[in-house]
């Protein structure tokens, strides 16, 4: 279940990132923040999705494995699982935040 919401938010964001850019990328460097942005989340999330799937070695042997304490201690299990909502939280805020500076120097009327 984890490797699919891992690889689900990273495909979410890359759709946000993606629209970003053609509606909002107009100033070089907020290209260069939307490229930052979805490069470390997607780099991470391959790597959160391969330390998931062979933690324990062989995916197949998961559950054996797991029982006999064979995997990963829980203390870096949860710094990865950690630093990986910490990416996620924080491309989520940047990439929120990012529209406000255009729409700042919108000329639009108030109404």
């Amino acid at each position: 279940m984890v490797l699919v919401y891992g690889v689900g938010t990273m495909f979410l964001k890359l759709a946000i990132g993606t629209f970003l850019l053609k509606i909002f990328g107009v100033q070089r460097w907020q290209r260069w923040t939307i490229y930052g942005v979805l490069s470390v989340t997607v780099a991470y999330t391959i790597f959160y999705f391969f330390f998931n799937l062979f933690q324990c070695g062989n995916p197949a042997d998961i559950t054996t494995k797991s029982l006999d304490g064979l995997c990963f201690q829980r203390p870096i299990v949860a710094a990865v699982a950690y630093s990986q909502s910490v990416i996620c939280a924080a491309a989520d805020i940047i990439l929120a935040i990012l529209p406000i500076s255009y729409l700042r120097t919108a000329k639009m009327t108030k109404r």
